[in-house]
């Protein structure tokens, strides 16, 4: 499932009607009930991101700059906390993560009352979501319920809105722009979620879903900048375009460039570039496609560092070698499975997409038994009696193995795995035959494996 992560937004510069606001923000506080933190981080729209430093006792202040007056996200340890910052303002905020209900309490600002409808909003919407399942009980809904539960919660935004005081006027029109752009981005997800939760793999939304996008265009490049559910939508709109048909790639690509919003080509390149296949057969020219797109030096930096992975990694490679520890503790190298195809599955009992392939896994394994193939699966989980209770209780397969270091085992090192499941295909002398094989719930593995088992 196409994944894509919320980026924090900013708005106009506020102009006084004499001269041009502060280009900065004052941002002081406390951390309470963390200890050990030394930074936290500060993002916002047009790319915005500056750290500040965390004293012992958890106090910490900074002049952001240069800044516009916007949403933003305070970044501490894995929280994302969302916050309302005004140019040439002095904003203290006491923040405790441990209090889920109101993480973020802010004074001594002229941006107080934003970020406390923010607070209320936030909340408000957490409840809501609850109340109606979750992610499961909303795109779970039939299109009706899903539209009137969409329309309702808009409408309760709206009023919220109009009946807050002391807003400015700046605020207020972004967060209309919001309102309506978070109700049209739901609508857009429900397609691809609705045949999720409900397991209906061909299912096609009706037109009552779909039209009320066919009036969104993709090429505003101030609300890109400063609307963070508008950027939403227009990057995957192009990425699920890009993705889902390879023939129409280059004219997708071209159209991104054609939109006029330079920013928007660096995070499509930047998005594409954490999807590059290292056992695509075409990742050289994949690669050139994203660095078309962008002269952002970190972005092309990536790009050019899978490509000499990939090269590492490409087919007829010999693999690198690994030895770990089986189920009954004894060791398993890679020279031990030489004779036989590998199928390596590499996976966590903590991830959901690993546990959905376990089924298909079962299956492959019982369909190829007494042909030459291992089945190994190796599992990065810190916990070791996570993996063991799993292994038992599920009556998983094949050669189950243990890298005890997780995340810093030479195997995810080695092939440059930063999302699991990962599967990799080798072949009988332990060369590698693809770095990113296709998962068992796929057809297409069943015609690689039998490919291979001819040779």
């Amino acid at each position: 499932m196409k994944k894509l992560l919320w980026i924090a937004i900013a708005t106009l510069v506020i102009v006084a009607c004499t001269k041009e606001a502060p280009d900065y923000t004052v941002l002081s506080g406390k951390l309470e009930n963390v200890s050990g933190l030394k930074e936290i981080r500060v993002r916002g729209a047009y790319d915005f991101s500056q750290v500040i430093e965390v004293k012992e006792d958890g106090t910490f202040a900074d002049t952001l700059q240069p800044i516009k007056t916007g949403y933003y996200t305070l970044q501490i340890g894995r929280a994302n906390l969302p916050m309302y910052l005004e140019q040439g303002d002095n904003l203290n905020v006491t923040v405790d993560i441990s209090n889920s209900e109101n993480p973020l309490s802010f004074s001594d600002g002229k941006a107080v009352a934003v970020n406390k409808y923010l607070a209320d909003k936030n909340k408000a919407s957490r409840e809501k979501v609850a109340k109606l399942g979750g992610f499961q009980g909303i795109f779970g809904m039939e299109e009706d319920k899903f539209l009137e539960t969409m329309k309702s919660m808009n409408e309760e935004e709206t009023k919220r809105l109009d009946s807050t005081k002391n807003l400015p006027e700046k605020f207020i029109e972004l967060e209309k722009k919001t309102i309506e752009y978070d109700y049209l981005y739901n609508l857009s997800l429900y397609p691809e979620y609705h045949a999720y939760v409900t397991k209906k793999e061909d299912y096609e939304a009706p037109e009552s879903i779909t039209k009320p996008l066919e009036s969104l265009t993709y090429d505003n490049e101030k609300d890109y900048n400063e609307i963070g559910i508008y950027k939403q939508l227009v990057l995957s709109h192009f990425i699920n375009r890009y993705y889902d048909d390879a023939n129409d790639r280059d004219e997708v690509l071209n159209e991104v460039k054609g939109a006029g919003i330079e920013s928007l080509k660096t995070d499509m390149a930047r998005s594409l570039s954490q999807g590059l296949s290292l056992g695509a057969k075409d990742a050289k020219a994949e690669a050139d496609r994203i660095k078309s797109l962008t002269s952002d030096e970190d972005v092309i930096k990536d790009v050019d560092k899978f490509l000499s992975s990939a090269s590492e990694l490409s087919e007829g490679k010999p693999s690198p070698k690994f030895t770990y520890p089986n189920i009954n503790g004894k060791d398993v190298s890679l020279d031990d499975l030489k004779g036989k195809l590998v199928y390596i599955d590499v996976w966590a009992t903590w991830c959901g997409p690993c546990k959905r392939e376990i089924p298909f896994l079962k299956q492959l394994e019982k369909d190829y038994h007494n042909k030459a193939v291992h089945f190994v699966s190796i599992s990065i989980d810190e916990k070791k009696n996570d993996w063991e209770k799993m292994v038992k209780d599920q009556d998983l397969k094949g050669i189950q193995l243990h890298a005890k270091e997780a995340w810093k085992s030479s195997l995810v090192q080695d092939y440059k795995i930063n999302g699991i499941p990962r599967f990799i295909l080798l072949d009988k002398e332990g060369n590698i035959i693809t770095a990113d094989a296709p998962r068992p719930s796929t057809d297409e593995i069943r015609t690689l494996l039998d490919e291979w088992l001819k040779k």
